[in-house]
C-alpha cells in the first residue's frame, strides 16, 4: 500500500507541473515557474513502452539452471512551460519471477517467487540547467562509477556498482549539471534499496564528477558513504572509485578500480573490458576481467578472487534483442565453490 501511495503522489507532483497558474492566468517566467499553459495536454512528449524480458541462466559445476522473467512499463515525459523545457519524469516499474535460479537475487523470498521492482521513479526539475544545476528526487540509481555513463539496467552485462555499494538503486534527491569541462551528480538517499524503509538511522551519501560524458575519452571519480542494511543490521560503509572510458570507433575501453571499508573491514574490486560493435550497432561484443579482494577479519588476512566474462548482443530489429553472456572464475573466492555460468537473454520493447 505504502509504495502504490508513493507512486500516486509522484503522478499527480508530475501533473501538477501542467496546471494552469491558480490565478488563472499564464505563468511568468523564470526557473521557479513549475506552471505549464493548460492547453497542452497531459500526454504531449510522453513516451509509452512495454518492455518483456526472459533470462535463462544454466549453472555447470552443480548442472542447476533457472529462469528471471520480467515484465515492465517505462514511461518518459518531458514538461515545457511553452517556451522550454523545464523537467523531465521517468517512470519505470517491473514485475519479476524467480524459477529456480542457481542464485536468486534477495529480492525475492525463495527459489519460486513474484516481486515488483521499481526501477526508475523520478523527476528531475531542469529550469535551472543554463546555470549548471538540475534537482532530480525519486528512486533512481546511484550515481557511482561506470554505471552513471553506461546504463546497464535489464541487460546481461552489468559492471561493479551494486557489488560495491550493496545496492544499485535507492530513494534520494540529487543536484546534477553538465558544465563545460565536467558533469556531477550528488545526492543524498534513504540507504534502503528497493523499497523505501526507515530503520532508524539508514542514510546514504552518493556523487560523481567527470570529464563530459560526450568525449572520447571520460574519466570520473565517485564517492559513497552509508549506514544501510547489510548481514547482521546495519553497516557502515564507504567507497571511493575511479572510472575510464576510451572509444574508439568501432572499440570501446572502460575500466573501473574501487577501495572502501564496511565496519572497519577493507575490501576492494575491479574490472577492465574491452569492447566492439558493428557499424550498424546491432551487434556487440566484450571481454571482461573482474578482481575482488578484501580482509576476512580487521587487520586480518585478505581474499581475493578473478572472473572473465565474454559476451555478445544481436539486436534482430529496433525492438528485440538476444543477448548471451559466459562467466568463469578463474580464482574463485577462498571457501567458495568454483562458478561457471551461460546466461542467454530474450528481450523486446513495443
Amino acid at each position: 500500500m505504502c509504495h502504490a501511495l508513493t507512486i500516486c503522489a509522484f503522478l499527480a507532483f508530475a501533473a501538477s507541473l501542467q496546471a494552469q497558474d491558480p490565478s488563472g492566468t499564464s505563468a511568468t517566467l523564470g526557473p521557479g515557474n513549475f506552471y505549464l499553459p493548460p492547453e497542452e495536454p497531459l500526454i504531449d512528449n510522453l513516451r509509452l513502452n512495454g518492455d518483456i524480458w526472459t533470462n535463462f541462466t544454466h549453472d555447470f559445476p552443480t548442472d542447476k539452471s533457472g529462469f528471471l522473467t520480467i515484465m515492465g512499463i517505462d514511461s518518459h515525459k518531458v514538461f515545457n512551460n511553452g517556451h522550454r523545457d523545464i523537467g523531465t519524469a521517468v517512470v519505470q516499474v517491473s514485475a519479476m519471477r524467480a524459477d529456480g535460479l542457481p542464485k536468486t537475487p534477495p529480492l525475492f523470498d525463495d527459489n519460486h517467487d513474484w516481486a515488483i521492482l521499481y526501477r526508475s521513479i523520478w523527476f528531475n526539475y531542469t529550469g535551472w540547467s543554463s546555470e549548471g544545476v538540475s534537482i532530480r528526487t525519486g528512486h533512481m540509481e546511484y550515481p557511482y562509477g561506470l554505471e552513471w555513463n553506461d546504463n546497464t539496467g535489464g541487460t546481461l552485462r552489468q559492471v561493479l556498482t551494486a557489488r560495491t555499494l550493496g545496492s544499485k538503486l535507492d530513494w534520494g534527491v540529487t543536484a546534477n549539471g553538465e558544465l563545460e569541462n565536467f558533469d556531477y551528480e550528488v545526492g543524498v538517499f534513504r540507504g534502503s534499496g528497493n523499497e523505501y524503509r526507515d530503520f532508524g538511522d539508514n542514510y546514504a551519501v552518493c556523487g560523481r564528477i567527470g570529464t563530459p560524458s560526450t568525449n572520447n575519452t571520460v574519466l570520473g571519480l565517485s564517492g559513497f558513504s552509508a549506514r544501510r542494511p547489510g548481514k547482521g543490521g546495519l553497516q557502515n560503509r564507504w567507497r571511493a572509485g575511479v572510472d575510464a572510458v576510451v572509444r574508439l570507433e568501432m572499440f570501446n575501453l572502460m575500466a573501473e578500480a574501487n577501495w572502501g571499508q564496511t565496519d572497519g573491514i577493507e575490501s576492494w574490486n575491479g574490472l577492465a573490458e574491452a569492447g566492439c560493435s558493428s557499424n550498424n550497432n546491432r551487434i556487440t561484443s566484450y571481454v571482461r576481467c573482474e578482481w575482488t579482494g578484501g580482509e576476512l577479519a580487521r587487520g586480518g588476512d585478505t581474499n581475493t578472487s578473478t572472473r572473465a566474462v565474454i559476451g555478445a548482443a544481436f539486436a534482430t530489429s529496433d525492438s528485440t534483442q538476444i543477448s548471451l553472456q559466459f562467466l568463469n572464475d578463474i580464482e574463485p573466492p577462498q571457501g567458495t565453490p568454483h562458478a561457471q555460468f551461460l546466461q542467454i537473454q530474450f528481450r523486446t520493447r513495443f
